[in-house]
């Protein structure tokens, strides 16, 4: 069990590194090879993220599974699509984009941790159209006789002054029989939020250790240790809104990344350090588990494939297009585990697209004027009940 546990650890540990240093959340540029100009370009592009408080976005997500061990259906794909705006107080924006500078500081006061989140759900507005498509295989295993699922299944979202909305109409009307009521259900997000994180130890030094959630963050953007193990580059110029873009293109080897020591050093470090914190030692079998978990690492993700594209509009600064590339070859998962298929090895693709507009210019978003208000009490007591 502790073995798995530190696997998953060590995946979030990789998602937390390259995904959000990659889409320039972190308080650094990376400019890798680029030159002076080029990475100008980026450094520009992440003050001009600085100073956004509002746009309009549209995405299309694409998931592919294939090669499925044991199944009766050699492909699997799905699709998620949408379109929303959102809007956050420019006031919070300024905190947004200090605690950016430093990371760690979020977690410097924990009593102070649970108030941060529910400023920052009360602070914004979004609303999103969802539609999805599900594998044919999928809605015929799903549907029940005499039912059918919609293609695609819509949903709309809303969050309003820390309420969320969802318009529940399509899965209704998909689901006759779960009793399911049509239209617009709200619930007091902020509140329940509020209520989660500290009944969850969230605002408690003794379950939150800033120190340790400190050097956590410092690890994940180190940015030598992340510029290793990434190549940038610049693409062909095109065109967008008008105006010339850059396009940048980000790789990231992970099996590298793996199997380096500094990896290596820096798990152990972490592991190390929560294990004190909690009062374990890090003992010659945790050490050995650890290191088991590491070995396994490189291997399972031979075959891996991650790149990200940006597109820079150079007039503005703005990032109009962000898109996520990955590739997954489980031949090397498949061996790790001991799996043996006769045919070729599960094949794993996602492909994301995001799609900005109509920067920092606030759009209009309303609560539903014929809303449900979920009764909160009865998802989760107030402490004083």
């Amino acid at each position: 069990m502790r073995k798995v546990s530190l696997l998953f650890g060590l995946l979030l540990t990789l998602t937390l590194m390259f995904g959000s240093t990659a889409l320039a959340q972190a308080p650094f540029v990376l400019c890798g090879d680029l030159s002076e100009a080029d990475c100008s370009i980026l450094e520009a592009a992440q003050a001009a993220a600085m100073e956004l408080h509002s746009a309009s976005t549209e995405f299309n997500l694409a998931i592919s599974i294939s090669n499925i061990p044991y199944a009766s259906y050699e492909e699997l794909n799905f699709n998620l699509s949408g379109t929303g705006s959102y809007a956050v107080d420019p006031a919070l924006m300024d905190r947004m984009m200090a605690l950016q500078s430093d990371p760690s500081a979020l977690f410097a006061d924990p009593e102070g941790l649970v108030p941060w989140f529910v400023d920052l759900i009360q602070g914004t507005s979004a609303n999103l159209s969802l539609a999805l498509d599900l594998p044919p295989e999928l809605i015929e295993a799903l549907a029940s006789e005499g039912e059918t699922i919609p293609q695609p299944l819509t949903l709309e979202l809303r969050l309003v002054d820390g309420f969320g909305y969802i318009n529940l109409d399509d899965i209704a009307a998909a689901l006759p029989n779960a009793d399911i009521p049509p239209g617009w259900i709200g619930i007091d997000l902020a509140t329940l939020t509020e209520r989660g994180m500290e009944q969850g130890g969230f605002n408690s030094p003794q379950t939150m250790d800033p120190e340790i959630l400190q050097n956590y963050m410092q690890d994940l953007q180190d940015p030598e240790l992340v510029s290793e193990f990434m190549t940038i580059e610049r693409l062909a110029d095109t065109t967008v809104m008008g105006q010339p873009a850059a396009v940048f293109r980000y790789t990231f080897d992970y099996v590298a990344l793996l199997q380096s020591e500094a990896f290596r050093e820096m798990m152990q470090a972490q592991m190390e350090a929560v294990g004190e914190a909690m009062g374990e030692e890090f003992d010659d079998e945790a050490q050995a588990e650890m290191d088991e978990a590491l070995d396994m690492m490189g291997p399972m993700f031979e075959g891996f494939t991650f790149e990200i594209q940006q597109v820079i509009g150079l007039e503005d600064y703005n990032t109009y297009t962000s898109e996520i590339h990955i590739v997954w070859d489980m031949a090397g998962l498949m061996a790790t585990i001991g799996e043996e298929t006769d045919g070729p090895a599960p094949l794993f693709t996602f492909d994301m697209t995001v799609n900005n507009s109509n920067f920092n210019i606030e759009p209009q978003i309303t609560a539903p004027e014929d809303a449900t208000i979920f009764p909160l009490n009865m998802m989760m007591p107030s402490p004083e009940m």
